[in-house]
């Protein structure tokens, strides 16, 4: 039997220069698999949104600007929202499943999970 370790209720992302922090949380305590996303800039927030990944995105990156880059699915799957950007407004900008990230990269699947670091698909540096 899978069982699905929940990521922390709460978990926040720092942009290189300080300036912006996006914090990803469950309000439920993760009874459901649902996320929210807040941007905060200097204390105040700039903009709030329940995200479409299951127990929110894997990794994340803030840039300097604001502009945040959601990595993956917290659980292993093929997922629909392997790379996700959102705009410092919280516009989502363009978004790539698995399969979109597998035609770009050229590889079998069975490759990639096989130089998977985090998750099934991911690797690199952190």
């Amino acid at each position: 039997m899978d069982r699905v370790t929940h990521p922390e209720e709460s978990r926040k992302f720092i942009s290189p220069n300080g300036r912006y922090e996006l914090v990803v949380q469950t309000f439920d305590h993760w009874k459901t698999r649902e996320s929210v996303a807040i941007l905060w800039k200097a204390g105040k927030q700039v903009w709030r949104q329940t995200l479409p990944h299951s127990h929110g995105p894997r990794r994340v990156a803030v840039t300097d600007m604001g502009v945040s880059i959601l990595l993956d699915e917290w659980v292993n799957i093929r997922s629909d929202h392997a790379v996700m950007i959102v705009s410092k407004e919280g516009r989502p900008v363009r978004s790539w499943s698995f399969d979109d990230v597998q035609m770009l990269l050229e590889l079998p699947v069975e490759e990639i999970n096989a130089r998977a670091e985090w998750g099934w698909w991911l690797g690199g540096e952190e």
